[in-house]
């Protein structure tokens, strides 16, 4: 079987990547693989961008990893871009587009699969834009069904749309909106890019961080 998933991933790997099919395609097999492989606490920025291309809403234990720290940490967001170096990479780290493409790389080299997609600039922004129009009009649903949390049990991930990054190849603006029983606590957004953002009536507060992202939460003025 895995044999099987092996080969339908080399097959894919080795062609040049043209459509939003053959990456939906492709992510839905390896993270078939991880499954079988059993490797949940490995590669979970891969599986994280995995599931996003294949689901729309995540229940299960590593959902629930997600919705559980920030529900810790949630304090410190709405108050400010307040958290330590630790707690940041913790909770960051899984969504950073170069953790995607180095957890990729290391998954594929691990299995014998080639690595060009994620080694060559080229065809790794070509993957990321077709990628890219996957997710346009998806969000992400983190939710925990645990009872009792703290401030939220639940968190939607949306690419925030500006047109360009599909086309470039470059990975975009996302929207972080936190929920408890549906009811909006505050959102806050993540870039790789050192700009200011206002929303409307709302600013966006930022600081560069530790790993090249812009860390910042959503008030009304």
């Amino acid at each position: 079987m895995e044999n099987d998933i092996i080969n339908k991933i080399r097959y894919e790997l080795d062609r040049p990547i043209q459509s939003e099919r053959q990456v939906v395609y492709l992510l839905a097999e390896v993270r078939k693989l991880l499954d079988h492989l059993c490797a949940t606490s490995q590669y979970r920025s891969l599986r994280l961008y995995c599931n996003w291309a294949v689901h729309i809403k995540l229940e299960r234990s590593f959902a629930l990893s997600i919705v559980e720290k920030v529900d810790q940490l949630y304090s410190k967001l709405m108050k400010g871009p307040r958290l330590s170096k630790e707690e940041h990479d913790e909770l960051f780290g899984i969504f950073a587009p170069d953790n995607f493409r180095q957890d990729f790389k290391s998954f594929l080299r691990e299995q014998s699969l080639p690595i060009s997609i994620c080694q060559n600039d080229k065809r790794w922004a070509m993957f990321l834009s077709y990628y890219l129009r996957v997710i346009q009009d998806c969000p992400l649903v983190c939710e925990s069904k645990k009872k009792n949390p703290k401030v939220l049990n639940k968190i939607v991930l949306t690419k925030h749309p500006d047109g360009q990054e599909a086309a470039k190849g470059i990975f975009p603006l996302i929207s972080w909106a936190f929920y408890l029983n549906d009811q909006d606590k505050g959102s806050f957004r993540l870039n790789r890019i050192p700009r200011a953002v206002q929303a409307g009536s709302r600013k966006l507060h930022i600081l560069q961080s530790s790993s090249g992202f812009l860390l910042g939460h959503r008030r009304d003025s």
